[in-house]
């Protein structure tokens, strides 16, 4: 009796077709495990505030919202194969479910890489473990790959353990979040299975090993961390209390779409999705901008932000950008086109006494390069500590940047490198120290050609005088420009973030570091004649969307005179030609030390000090 109840009951469940709704403050107990087989009719990804769903032949079921299933990149309309599925007490599909089978999840540095061939295997190495791939095989977002880039790999392998068909691996963009509220689901990762967790209405898979220490449902705490491409809590994270008790989402906004009336919108942070119902309009959301790092205090209805939510900007973020620009050719001719985006900034450091500020005349002595596209800067104010701001990941072509000081700020020193967004992997590009009234060149990266106000390429060692005024910021040095090698054996090539230390030592000054324009590299071939935009391409945006695995598509207004449509490169290892070092010094030659002015004074410090 006991064995027929058992196959009535599994029977039930494999039918089952109706999807229940998901209420976020019910419990995730999981209570049934069932392996199903077959083609894949269906296939919408819960979001964190929303249900998913997945038809397996016949069989429908409800994906509870915050559920990544393992191996999720690799499902797709009309896939074959088995699924292990964990269904709670209300039938929906929670974590740890995803594909049947061999299938791998790494994230980390890739050590070593050899592609495929048609009659020979290759390899590639992410942290410490090496796997094979199998003859003639080449898996999605292969041209991506660069030694020591931070990517993850999902993989399937065959009976003999090599990687095959299907498989992808994407740059691992890690985004900062912070989640406050009340926990009303946990469950803690164990062993090689995922966790979940609910917190202030919205939900999370943890990857495994992620450990935020002891947590209880019913408790109101915050959760702070990095979700990855895929939306899962990755790497460190931690708890603390939650002030007032009020559910909070914090992080970088990467898109939003506000919703009129009869068209429902959304907006991303921290590459979470949360959808916006159709004619609400979010308190301040004229306030912020994409790259901006914002807090949401939400209500939600059914899993999508309601009127009642209220936007405002992150106390705990100080950031700073300069406008990216792509580099190609119209008309047959060398050029540059503005994205018409901003590359962000943020100081990671706490209580470090960092400042941002606009550049104008009032508090730089000059303007941005670039009319209508704002530009910012970072103060390091006080002394004995050493300010850290790192950027989105993006693959670096140019940079053009000021120095300036304030003040007594003798030994102080400015280091700006590349990495990955876990820290690893650290390229120093450039070092400089604060000596005499100017700056010393002590360190150049051998794959950097750096120019002083347009002239060089010149070695480290040699002093640059702080010669105009900067305003409130003290004295500046001229334009200085670090030329990034094309050659496809450059260590510099890949997607990284750029990073900036500012270290004080005991002097009572300040110490800015100001970014003018930063070159990127977009995919794309030559110019055709149309006579307005110019369309950039991206496969390798720090600002990806996270559901396009960092695919996306970046719009670049071109110059009024720019007869173009541009597709430019994102691959690191193209457009590597004989003749670079003109293409470089033609981009110096367009990028002037421009004065236009923007009309906003003033410091914003999110809570540091001002000397």
């Amino acid at each position: 009796m006991k064995l027929k109840t058992t196959l009535i009951t599994l029977f039930l469940v494999l039918s089952l077709a109706a999807i229940t709704r998901w209420n976020p403050s019910s419990s995730v107990s999981a209570t049934t495990t069932v392996n199903v087989c077959g083609k894949v009719n269906e296939f919408i990804p819960a979001t964190s505030t929303t249900a998913g769903s997945l038809k397996i032949e016949a069989n429908s079921y409800t994906i509870a919202p915050g559920t990544v299933l393992v191996g999720q990149s690799l499902i797709y309309l009309n896939y074959v194969g088995c699924f292990n599925l964990v269904l709670n007490n209300s039938g929906q599909i929670v974590t740890p479910s995803g594909l049947g089978g061999s299938v791998i999840n790494a994230c980390g540095s890739v050590s070593n890489f050899k592609a495929s061939g048609f009659n020979y295997p290759g390899m590639i190495t992410i942290g410490s473990k090496t796997w094979n791939i199998q003859p003639g095989f080449n898996f999605a977002n292969q041209n991506l790959i660069n030694i020591g880039s931070d990517m993850c790999l999902t993989a399937t392998l065959n009976g003999s353990g090599f990687i095959t068909s299907p498989s992808v691996i994407t740059v691992n963009n890690l985004a900062p979040f912070s989640a406050c509220g009340s926990v009303t689901s946990y469950t803690a990762p164990s062993g090689s299975n995922p966790g979940f967790i609910s917190i202030g209405g919205i939900s999370f898979t943890l990857a495994s090993g992620v450990n935020p220490g002891p947590i209880s449902t019913g408790s109101n705490l915050c959760l702070t961390g990095f979700l990855d491409a895929g939306g899962q809590v990755t790497g460190q994270v931690s708890t603390s209390p939650n002030p007032g008790n009020a559910a909070k989402f914090c992080g970088i906004v990467s898109d939003f779409n506000a919703a009129p009336p009869g068209s429902n919108g959304s907006i991303t942070i921290a590459g979470i999705k949360l959808p916006i119902i159709e004619g609400t309009n979010l308190s301040g959301q004229s306030l912020f901008q994409l790259g901006q790092g914002i807090c949401v205090l939400p209500s939600f209805a059914n899993g999508y932000i309601k009127a009642g939510t209220i936007v405002e900007a992150d106390a705990g973020c100080v950031q700073f950008g300069a406008p990216l620009v792509t580099h190609g050719t119209a008309n047959g001719q060398d050029d540059t086109f503005l994205l018409g985006r901003t590359l962000f900034f943020s100081v990671i450091t706490g209580n470090s006494g960092a400042g941002s500020f606009p550049v104008n005349q009032g508090n730089f002595g000059m303007g941005p390069q670039y009319l209508g596209n704002a530009t910012s800067g970072v103060t390091a104010m006080r002394s004995g500590t050493t300010v850290r701001a790192v950027s989105c990941m993006d693959s670096f072509w140019d940079i053009f940047f000021y120095i300036a000081a304030k003040g007594q700020t003798e030994g102080d020193m400015v280091k700006i490198y590349l990495q990955n967004p876990n820290g690893s992997s650290v390229k120093v590009l450039a070092m400089f120290t604060v000596q005499n009234g100017g700056l010393v060149l002590n360190q150049i990266h051998p794959d950097i050609n750096f120019y002083v106000n347009n002239n060089g390429p010149v070695s480290s060692g040699i002093f640059i005088p702080f010669i105009s005024p900067a305003g409130g910021a003290g004295a500046r040095t001229p334009q200085l420009t670090m030329v990034f090698s094309m050659s496809p054996d450059s260590a510099l090539n890949g997607c990284y973030q750029m990073g900036v230390d500012i270290k004080r030592l005991s002097g009572s000054g300040m110490l800015s570091f100001i970014p003018a324009s930063v070159v990127v590299k977009r995919m794309g071939g030559d110019i055709s004649d149309a006579d307005s935009d110019a369309d950039a391409d991206s496969d390798a945006d720090a600002d990806a969307d996270a559901d396009a695995n960092a695919n996306a598509d970046a719009d670049a207004d071109a110059d009024a005179n720019a007869d173009a449509d541009a597709n430019a490169n994102a691959d690191a290892n193209a457009n590597a030609d004989s003749d670079s070092a003109n293409a470089h010094q033609m981009r110096l030659d367009v990028l002037p030390d421009a004065g236009i002015l923007l009309p906003e004074p003033g410091f914003s410090t999110a809570g540091n000090d001002i000397l």
